[in-house]
């Protein structure tokens, strides 16, 4: 009995103490799996932040931006209108192209105008020189209207073949008897023909005797005297009171008569240029082929100073020997030392035996003459480069080519020149010439000032008149009309009126009586306008409004060219090409900082006018002489060009930049070319793309690229159109990228607003991966508040 209960009464207690050890064995395995869960959690958190995590998100929002870019331009791509259409649309709408009559009213015209400019254009080649008077047409308002012209002949004899081409139109409602247009030569009235009152178009040509011309500048003037009613007490200032001369209208000049070849530098820089003409540029520059920078540098400096004698400043071509031939131009410059020349300009040389000494330059010109024409070469020459550089500045600068003459010049020594930079100017000249006013001419035409869109104005401008006045608007007496006498300055359409009366009564510091008059234009009338337009307007009481066009009072006002508006600004000098070349500007000082061009050890043809192009883009801005040229890669280039100099890198699609393509803004693939994709752009699409950044050297610096994409090894490093375009570009963004595609589209975008929307990416996934770990955390926490409470209570049990 008492084995049998004691056996009874251990069971119990040893099937308690199994099922025990079997519930820990149980807790244990669930405490070690929710620790292996929550070990892999943290192991996970631990990794390069949420790697798998913000791969995912990031794809998620890269779709995001893509379909907000689409519709809303989130990444500030701009596209532009499309420059080759543009300009074929333009090209269309002249004389060269006229459209169907019925849809345009002027068909009649521009078939007209497309024969005059033909035989225009035959005439300068093969009788003398074509000077355009304008390239839009002129609106001529009012009784009285008038507009002067200005053109450049060269020192040598006039023909007698030389005629005014005029085209004009006119309101119908004109007095024929009483309307009248006069042409004067260098004032000189030389013909007066009435107006018709009809609105066709009229041809009238005008010969021009050779005795009223002059060497050097010469001006034409065109007046008119047009009336709508008999009665000229009527008040002839009316809408309906107009004539159009025409941009077809021409002057033809007889200058190929005859050539005096006894004094040809003293010509210089005729036949070269000729400007005012319609064809201005007659030479192309050839240098050798294995020209240095500082070779090829001279050579541009030669072309920028030709460009700046033209009206129209384009570029003159530079080309190496071997891309030059003949026909390319009527003339020629080549530039080089005397041994250097190989093929082509070494055939022209007819003074192979000369002595020249180690300093010596010389200058001579070769004729080459044939029945149809005669080809000029001028020969810019020495023994050694260094003589070359330094002295063929002779060329360059006005006060040493005044000096120019004969036929061939031997130059040993020159005198100094300046070589100080000029600084920019602050101030913009409100007339080209004088304007004079008076009783029957009140208001002058409107005059448009160009801001450029790298000024920061912040404080308010000053507009400093400089004008003349009639000697009887001082005896003024009328003390009631006193407050209404006046010289209206018009800015924007907001006026300021000038009290002459008061101004009048001061005295003259000057012997040409000149008046200097000056007021605040305040600055909301200035920022973010890219044209400025101002006319005046004269007030002059003692006008009857009942019979003006009779009445004569003497009294007249001209405003002087040195009338100009002041405008206190900073050189906004952010990496964007809407402030193009303000980043290569020194700030502090308004000029150019050093610049080096990289271009290609192998450049491709045409090169040397690609640099040409950036140089006069440059030139046009502020005066730019300080830069040099090196060939090859960044990786090859000194260190004080590297750290001391803006970069502009002009590359071809198969040319290298650098080696380490990570420190570039734009992203590069494995095939070596520039990625565009994570800027919403198809690569294969894009023709050219250009962008701006801080120098890898000196972040001080800025580093310019201009790449092309285009396979074909002729494709230039940059687009023609590429300085154009970027007065289309939205100043309010940063167009630090640029990129034209092969249908001449330009997308322009900001490097800062990309990173912008990789920065909300980054947060983003930053933000997640924060609630990532706060969620495991308190997961984590939970579980262990958990299993030491289920921990806690089986102690109790136990």
């Amino acid at each position: 009995m008492n084995q049998n209960h004691n056996q009874s009464e251990y069971k119990p207690e040893y099937s308690t103490r199994k099922n025990t050890h079997k519930r820990k064995k149980a807790n244990t395995f669930y405490l070690s799996l929710i620790s292996l869960v929550m070990l892999g959690g943290v192991i996970y958190l631990l990794t390069p932040p949420g790697e798998q995590v913000a791969n995912s998100i990031k794809t998620k929002v890269s779709v995001s931006i893509s379909d907000i870019f689409k519709k809303n331009e989130s990444l500030a791509v701009t596209k532009q209108s499309n420059i080759s259409k543009k300009n074929a649309n333009n090209t269309e709408q002249t004389a060269d192209k006229p459209t169907e009559a019925s849809n345009n009213p002027n068909y009649e015209l521009e078939v007209i105008a497309s024969k005059d400019k033909k035989e225009a254009k035959a005439s300068a080649i093969d009788n003398g020189e074509v000077l355009i008077l304008e390239q839009d047409d002129i609106t001529l308002n009012g009784v009285y209207g008038g507009r002067d012209f200005y053109f450049t002949l060269p020192r040598k004899n006039i023909g007698n073949k030389s005629y005014l081409e005029l085209v004009v139109s006119s309101s119908d409602l004109l007095i024929e008897d009483l309307s009248s247009l006069t042409v004067l030569i260098n004032e000189q009235p030389i013909q007066s023909i009435s107006i018709k009152n009809s609105l066709e178009f009229k041809s009238i040509k005008i010969p021009l005797h050779r005795d009223f011309l002059t060497d050097g500048v010469n001006k034409i003037s065109i007046q008119t005297q047009t009336y709508i009613n008999t009665d000229v007490c009527f008040d002839q200032i009316d809408a309906a009171n107009w004539m159009i001369l025409h941009k077809t209208s021409y002057a033809f000049i007889d200058t190929k008569k005859s050539n005096d070849t006894k004094d040809l530098l003293n010509f210089y820089p005729y036949p070269f240029v000729t400007p005012g003409t319609q064809e201005e540029i007659h030479t192309s520059i050839v240098i050798p082929n294995n020209s240095s920078g500082d070779v090829m540098k001279a050579a541009l400096q030669l072309g920028q100073y030709l460009s700046k004698q033209t009206t129209a400043k384009n570029i003159v071509p530079i080309f190496f020997e071997n891309e030059w031939n003949d026909n390319i131009s009527e003339h020629v410059i080549a530039l080089g030392e005397l041994d250097a020349w190989e093929d082509k300009i070494a055939n022209k040389i007819t003074f192979k035996d000369i002595s020249l000494q180690s300093n010596e330059l010389y200058l001579t010109n070769v004729l080459e003459k044939s029945e149809k024409s005669s080809k000029q070469v001028l020969f810019v020459t020495a023994n050694n480069e260094q003589t070359l550089i330094e002295k063929s500045t002779i060329l360059t600068d006005d006060k040493l080519v005044s000096q120019l003459t004969g036929n061939a010049l031997k130059i040993g020594s020159m005198p100094e020149i300046d070589p100080s930079i000029a600084k920019a100017e602050r101030t913009l000249p409100l007339v080209n010439e004088p304007i004079t006013l008076n009783d029957s001419q009140l208001n002058s035409e409107t005059f448009y000032l160009d801001i450029p869109s790298y000024w920061n104005i912040k404080n308010e401008a000053t507009l400093n008149l400089s004008f003349r006045a009639s000697p009887l608007l001082k005896e003024w007496n009328d003390s009631n009309l006193e407050n209404q006498l006046g010289l209206t300055v018009y800015i924007n359409d907001v006026p300021h009126t000038v009290p002459l009366a008061k101004v009048l009564k001061g005295e003259v510091e000057n012997e040409k009586n000149v008046y200097n008059y000056s007021f605040n234009v305040p600055t909301e009338l200035l920022l973010n306008q890219e044209l400025v337009a101002i006319h005046f307007e004269f007030n002059n009481p003692n006008t009857p409004e009942e019979c003006r066009q009779r009445y004569k009072s003497g009294n007249w006002v001209t405003i002087e060219k040195d009338s100009v508006l002041d405008v206190p600004h900073e050189i906004d000098d952010n990496l964007s090409f809407t402030n193009w070349p303000a980043p290569l500007i020194k700030t502090e000082q308004n000029n150019y900082d050093d610049v080096a061009f990289v271009i290609p050890e192998s450049i491709q043809k045409n090169g040397l006018n690609q640099i040409a192009l950036l140089v006069n883009n440059l030139a046009s801005h502020y005066t730019f002489n300080n830069y040099q040229i090196v060939r090859g890669n960044l990786d090859e280039l000194d260190q004080d060009i590297r750290s001391e100099h803006h970069l502009v890198i002009l590359k071809a699609a198969n040319d290298n930049f650098y080696g380490d393509k990570n420190q570039l803004i734009v992203p590069w693939s494995t095939e070596g070319k520039p990625d565009l994709a994570s800027f919403g752009f198809i690569t294969e699409t894009a023709s050219y793309v250009s962008w701006m950044q801080p120098s890898i050297w000196n972040e001080e610096k800025t580093m310019v690229f201009f790449k092309s994409l285009d396979t074909d090894e002729e494709a230039p490093y940059i687009h023609k159109e590429f300085f154009q375009s970027l007065s289309t570009i939205d100043s309010s963004k940063q167009s630090q990228i640029l990129v034209i595609n092969k249908a001449d589209e330009v997308n322009s975008f900001g490097n800062d607003e990309n990173n912008k929307n990789e920065k909300v990416v980054q947060e983003s996934v930053n933000n997640n991966t924060k609630i990532l770990i706060i969620v495991f955390s308190t997961i984590l926490l939970v579980g262990v508040i958990v299993f030491l409470i289920i921990w806690r209570k089986k102690k109790k049990n136990e």
